[in-house]
């Protein structure tokens, strides 16, 4: 791509304002004129319909620009939900799920056509006892924030620049620590015995799990130093941890989720795949998780709603099979549901659970926009 380049977006003004009204009653647990939409379209689905792949994505600091730009671009031009409701575009380099894992040692495997996978680099108990947490500037911590700052540089240098309808449009890149938790990023340094291990050296998982907490910290606290808009809560994902019990979560999760929120105050956000039932009352009551953010489909619309509906912010939960495989009117059905069975509790937002795969047609989620707009705003049940 030759350079100087610029991108220009086609996004109407009407349609900016809306996603900020709706932006806005999501975050105060109420709605604007509907429910909002926020679809889990990502990395890997972008990159499959334009054709491009990882190895293009990661080339230098400035294909992942170009590419980060092209995929906002695909996403607010093509499926149009309401995620972009700002006068301005905020990035981060994106390396999928593994910056924090890889930083603290563990094996990347770098695939052309899916998204990387990180590979466990402790073998014995002992090595967590012994474990030595990375600074900020490590592995691809320090990769990262090298990107950020040549991303920024060439933004600045107006060699990529971007507008809206022809009118300049600010774009900044930023860093911090990726979201997932020090649970999850534990069983990708450990592997799966890591599950048998919490009962068999569970003081040795309770070392690690406090050095990756405090790793992380200092991640974030560093990169909020180098960027003063990096203020507010703290996003945490612990898939990993969906499949332990309530007490084992109570020991080995909360305390630790507890200091990431209370160093970052603000939204307590949390994401968890998987079926997390057994866990509602935790994230509720211990972590007082304030935004439940991509929770599972496997979750039914009836359990969360009993649970945790009307109680925090909510998004989800649209099977992600089924938008891949499914027909559109099955598709509406699903949307219908999780709308009939969440929306009127308040604070709902429609989105898939979680994560949108390479081959979904494209109709299938503009189904559910259609859903949504004829579902409309409902009227809000109240809930203790």
């Amino acid at each position: 791509m030759s350079l100087p380049l610029k991108i220009n977006i086609t996004y109407p003004d009407q349609r900016l304002n809306e996603n900020r009204a709706r932006q806005r009653a999501m975050w105060a647990r109420s709605y604007h004129d509907r429910v909002p939409l926020w679809l889990g379209v990502h990395t890997r689905y972008v990159l499959w319909q334009r054709g491009v792949s990882y190895t293009e994505y990661w080339k230098t600091p400035r294909d992942h620009l170009i590419h980060q730009l092209e995929n906002f671009r695909w996403i607010v031009e093509n499926v149009d939900d309401d995620r972009w409701g700002a006068d301005e575009i905020l990035l981060v380099p994106d390396f999928e799920n593994i910056p924090n894992s890889a930083a603290m040692g563990c094996a990347i495997g770098w695939m052309d056509d899916e998204p990387p996978r990180a590979f466990p680099c402790i073998t014995t108990p002992q090595q967590m006892v012994d474990f030595v947490a990375p600074s900020p500037r490590d592995g691809l911590w320090g990769k990262m924030l090298e990107w950020c700052a040549e991303m920024n540089r060439l933004l600045a240098s107006g060699m990529v620049s971007v507008t809206r309808n022809n009118t300049p449009l600010p774009v900044h890149v930023t860093m911090g620590a990726y979201s997932l938790g020090p649970f999850s990023v534990a069983v990708d340094m450990v592997g799966t015995v890591f599950y048998e291990w919490l009962l068999t050296y569970p003081q040795a998982c309770r070392s690690l799990l406090s050095k990756i907490t405090a790793a992380l910290i200092a991640m974030e606290s560093y990169c909020r130093r180098l960027d003063s808009r990096r203020v507010g809560g703290y996003n945490l994902a612990e898939d990993s941890a969906q499949i332990i019990s309530p007490n084992l979560f109570e020991e080995f999760c909360v305390p630790f989720a507890w200091r990431l929120y209370d160093t970052f105050p603000g939204e307590r956000t949390m994401h968890m795949c998987g079926r997390s039932n057994h866990l509602h009352r935790s994230l509720l009551e211990d972590v007082r998780v304030t935004y439940f953010s991509g929770f599972g489909s496997v979750v039914r619309p009836e359990e969360i709603a009993l649970t945790l509906g009307g109680r925090m912010l909510l998004r989800g939960n649209i099977d992600c099979v089924l938008l891949k495989d499914g027909t559109s009117e099955q598709v509406r059905a699903a949307a219908r549901h999780c709308l009939q069975t969440l929306a009127p509790l308040g604070g709902y937002v429609v989105c898939d659970g979680y994560n949108i795969a390479p081959g979904t047609p494209l109709e299938n989620l503009w189904a559910i926009k259609d859903e949504v707009a004829a579902y409309g705003s409902p009227t809000q049940e109240s809930r203790s």
